[in-house]
């Protein structure tokens, strides 16, 4: 009976701590390549600009995602100019993505970010068939607490949120880059569960 209750006891544990699918099987990107584009937008509010949102972006993926072997290519692409600052939800600001491309823009009028200045960015994913789009939202809002953060937690919170673009969802390992409060306690960098979690989604071909 005790080694029952053990064995129960970790494979519960291994349950808690495994990465989370937060998409449907059809539900991808096109691995051939994703274009992650870049509102013309300056985060005045916060004091960065648009090259620091578009730099601080590409040094996450490279510390972070871009060392994890996939068949998922991601290419940096081009400055659009949208409303999108002004949207108040994320499935509002999703409709000025184009399909297969992650839109990354300052943000000043999400509900959440309103009522919330300790949260950095947000994020929102829409799929069908065979193609997604996505949209991350840095929290501009004239009382963020971004424009306090360092690198490390620029970057680290972009990593959080563009593992939910590639279709991880929220994991309760607070040493998983997954996890809600990312660079609260521990050393960032991706645990074997984020790692897994990206491999089973766009294996190498």
């Amino acid at each position: 009976m005790k080694g029952y209750l053990i064995l129960m006891i970790m494979t519960f544990s291994q349950t808690l701590f495994a990465y989370h699918i937060s998409v449907e099987s059809h539900e991808r990107f096109d691995s051939n390549g994703v274009v992650v584009n870049f509102d013309t937008d300056e985060c005045e509010s916060i004091d960065l600009s648009k090259d620091d949102i578009r730099r601080q972006f590409h040094q996450s993926f490279k510390q972070y995602w871009g060392k994890v072997k996939t068949s998922l290519k991601l290419n940096l692409g081009k400055e659009i100019d949208t409303d999108i600052e002004y949207a108040y939800t994320a499935k509002e600001a999703l409709e000025y993505v184009e399909i297969n491309t992650i839109l990354v823009a300052c943000n000043t009028e999400h509900y959440q970010f309103i009522f919330n200045p300790g949260l950095g960015m947000r994020s929102g994913l829409e799929c069908s068939e065979n193609s997604c789009k996505g949209v991350i939202l840095v929290n501009a809002n004239k009382d963020s607490m971004v424009k306090d953060y360092d690198d490390r937690q620029f970057q680290g919170y972009f990593a959080h949120e563009f593992g939910k673009m590639i279709g991880l969802g929220n994991i309760i390992d607070p040493k998983s880059i997954m996890y809600p409060y990312i660079f609260r306690l521990y050393p960032l960098q991706l645990s074997a569960d984020d790692k897994q979690g990206f491999e089973f989604l766009y294996p190498v071909k």
